[in-house]
């Protein structure tokens, strides 16, 4: 059968594309080997990202209520103020008026505050 040429050469004809298919295959297969890590390390940067965004965007939204709850126990510190200074003031308008003596005024200030 190897001995007629027509043998000779159908054999090596499959020789050839049998060797050029592996060839093909084998770098069709290291390029999609490649575009896959690619793909797979994008989609991680992406992720990575994603999280990052998502940090920071919690990270402001705590520093915005903790600001807004500090400033909210401002409001209210200097409205307690204001009242304890209107009693005072209060009391002190009845100490001028002679309705309190200067003892109990203090007495009642302390009191009162």
């Amino acid at each position: 059968m190897l001995n007629s040429l027509h043998s000779r050469i159908i054999l090596t004809v499959m020789g050839i594309v049998i060797l050029t298919l592996s060839g093909i295959s084998f770098f069709v297969q290291k390029e999609n080997i490649n575009t896959l890590s690619e793909i797979h390390d994008e989609n991680n940067r992406n992720f990575l990202n994603a999280v990052v965004f998502n940090v920071e965007n919690e990270h402001k939204s705590l520093e915005f209520h903790r600001q807004t709850a500090l400033n909210i126990r401002k409001a209210e510190r200097k409205h307690l103020v204001s009242i304890g200074i209107q009693v005072i003031e209060g009391i002190y308008q009845k100490y001028r008026q002679g309705l309190l003596s200067e003892a109990d005024a203090k007495t009642q200030a302390k009191y009162m505050i």
